[in-house]
């Protein structure tokens, strides 16, 4: 019996016909590339990131690089978007999806544990024992290697040149664990405003500014409509919702990110909206360290 036939009675149980069209070498890897874009050339997905399988991760953050660079492309071709907007799809996607295959690789080497039992496959009390302990560890591994929830919902770009910080503090980093956020950069939080009507039906279609409470906005929207940004006003009134967006006025991007949230209108409200659109000042355009 070849070493093939013993993994494949091994793994059915029993022998059955098998016939071996291909082979290909595979080899388990984290890597991410120095760079996501190159003047017209743009990368997501695998050829930006690879992952271990553990947990999944390759194509959420592939589907999430299309969300980042989907939005971007599109307000440069519709003639919106500014002269540095597409060289944000490096700074923002860069570091989360690094974070997204640093995780891949944690949730590896849980699972990796020693097998080192002689008396493992030995029908006898202590090899019942050992059978049922490590079960028990591949249990708890698998758990937690398929729910990370902070890896999928709690990433956030920070620092961006197209989001405005307000200098409230960043949301705790958590594999697992996601707590729902306004902050500059994270994602826009669910919350139901009517039977099967999420407040994330809201985003999508251009800029979004949510107002939960009564705030003159005119000057926001005088100046998304001189830079022919597309933006949506929605006034909220839902006490949930006002507790969890924890400002008065959060302006989401179409991707529904939060790029800024404040009190009231700003002095400068065609800053606002120039910085959100990628035509904000250069200095900003920063690389943040991973």
């Amino acid at each position: 019996m070849t070493d093939v036939d013993a993994l494949v009675r091994s793994c059915m149980g029993g022998d059955v016909p098998y016939t071996v069209e291909d082979k290909v070498l595979w080899v388990r890897k984290r890597t991410v590339a120095d760079r996501f874009s190159d003047g017209r050339v743009f990368l997501a997905g695998d050829s930006a990131h690879a992952h271990p399988p553990n947990g999944g991760l390759g194509m959420n953050t592939g589907i999430q690089d299309a969300f980042d660079l989907g939005w971007k492309l599109a307000a440069v071709l519709q003639g919106w978007g500014g002269p540095i907007l597409l060289d944000t799809y490096d700074y923002e996607r860069r570091p989360a999806s690094t974070r997204a295959t640093e995780a891949s690789l944690r949730s590896y080497r849980r699972v990796r544990i020693d097998l080192q039992h002689s008396e493992l496959d030995d029908p006898t009390p202590v090899g019942e024992k050992l059978r049922r302990e490590l079960g028990q560890q591949l249990v708890e591994a698998n758990e937690r290697t398929w729910h990370p929830t902070g890896v999928h919902l709690g990433y956030v770009y920070d620092p961006s040149p197209i989001v405005i910080p307000d200098g409230g503090p960043r949301p705790i980093d958590d594999e697992f664990e996601y707590e729902p956020s306004s902050f500059p950069g994270a994602r826009a939080p669910h919350a139901w405003l009517a039977e099967a009507q999420s407040i994330l039906d809201l985003f999508g279609d251009g800029f979004a500014l949510l107002k939960f409470a009564e705030s003159a906005t005119d000057s926001i929207e005088q100046a998304a409509l001189l830079r022919k940004v597309p933006l949506g006003v929605h006034s909220i009134r839902n006490k949930e919702a006002a507790r969890l967006y924890d400002k008065p006025l959060v302006l989401v991007r179409p991707d529904g990110h939060v790029a800024w949230r404040g009190e009231r209108a700003p002095q400068d409200p065609l800053a606002l909206i120039d910085t959100v659109r990628g035509a904000g000042p250069l200095i900003a355009a920063r690389r943040p360290a991973l």
